[in-house]
């Protein structure tokens, strides 16, 4: 076999390698034009432990996450501790479409994890601990009857597309969140206060893509003026 075949062979490898690594991993970059968003599936594995509707397994240091809701279930408390155990996170999916309307989480919690709320069309209701830090990428994607969020003090990052496509009215960033990802503030048509509380929070343009009736609040310096401005947002300096 030439040289010119092998050579060929190898770069079609390389471009196929990309393809499906890409794949894995939510698919191609998001285009500022639209939010474009891939659901992803995992697999459902039979909780060790259930309280009260919810499902429960070990993560692995000693303490549990969220797996998992009973069908139908519309009220739910994630509590701090089961069967003595603390509970530290909600999963990566755990409740994603699921029929809840109503969900509080207890102190101890620290991490929701990706698509962990996701499509969840029903839900109205949320309330989140002190403690918490993190929210992942797509956690409350498309809940379009969640109005309301307060976000805990302790939080330090929310991820991509965290809140696209949800019914959220109005939203304070408390000055610990270090970064926004992308979109997560997208396809939000009833967003229109949003107040961001310090000025070294990263925010990226694509923040409030599609969501025409924003009225932002910053510190003078923020990144989010910046953006305001480029993108004839309406915005008080603060």
């Amino acid at each position: 076999m030439n040289k010119r075949i092998i050579c060929f062979l190898l770069s079609a490898c390389v471009v196929i390698g990309a393809a499906q690594l890409c794949s894995c991993f939510g698919g191609s970059k998001k285009k500022s034009s639209s939010t474009v968003v891939e659901i992803e599936t995992v697999t459902e594995t039979e909780p060790q432990y259930k309280q009260d509707g919810v499902g429960f397994n070990p993560d692995g240091s000693g303490a549990l996450t969220v797996v998992s809701v009973d069908s139908g279930t519309e009220e739910i408390v994630i509590p701090a501790k089961v069967s003595g155990m603390a509970v530290k996170s909600v999963s990566h999916s755990a409740l994603k479409h699921s029929s809840v309307k109503s969900v509080t989480i207890s102190k101890g919690v620290t991490e929701i994890e990706k698509y962990a709320f996701a499509l969840c069309s029903q839900l109205e209701e949320v309330v989140l601990p002190e403690g918490l830090e993190s929210i992942g990428d797509n956690a409350f994607f498309a809940c379009r009857k969640l109005s309301s969020i307060k976000l805990p003090s302790t939080v330090k990052t929310l991820g991509m597309h965290c809140f696209d496509a949800s019914g959220l009215t109005q939203v304070s960033i408390p000055e610990g969140v270090k970064e926004i990802g992308e979109y997560a503030f997208a396809e939000c048509p009833s967003l229109t206060k949003f107040t961001l509380n310090s000025a070294d929070t990263k925010v990226y343009d694509t923040i409030f893509n599609q969501s025409p009736n924003v009225e932002v609040t910053a510190p003078k310096g923020s990144p989010l003026i910046n953006i305001a401005k480029t993108s004839d947002i309406k915005f008080t300096e603060k």
